[in-house]
């Protein structure tokens, strides 16, 4: 059986990285494992398999909000760390951005 330390998981949406239920399933993921967030900018639903062909795709890091941060440095939380990714593309650019250079 895999240890729960070693676990990476990429959470990916398609109603952006804004929205409250991507943020509850990394709430709930980060007890079990590292998790990255790579997510549209926006709304994306309905194009999720899409992938953009013929414009460039930009992605930038994500601020995530106080309540993913361990209390003190000296002190963490029990939690695992969250990375955030903000992607002006498809959910399906989200992941091969993710999977070819955001997430190590």
């Amino acid at each position: 059986m895999r240890e729960t330390r070693d676990m990476k998981i990429l959470v990916i949406n398609d109603d952006g990285i804004t929205s409250s239920g991507i943020w509850a399933a990394v709430r709930a993921l980060r007890q079990v494992g590292e998790v990255a967030v790579v997510a549209p900018d926006r709304q994306q639903s309905g194009v999720g398999a899409c992938l953009t062909l013929h414009a460039p795709v930009k992605a930038g890091e994500w601020t995530v909000g106080q309540e993913f941060q361990p209390k003190s440095q000296d002190e963490g939380d029990g939690l695992f760390p969250v990375s955030a990714y903000s992607v002006e593309g498809t959910p399906g650019d989200s992941c091969v951005l993710a999977l070819e250079s955001l997430v190590k």
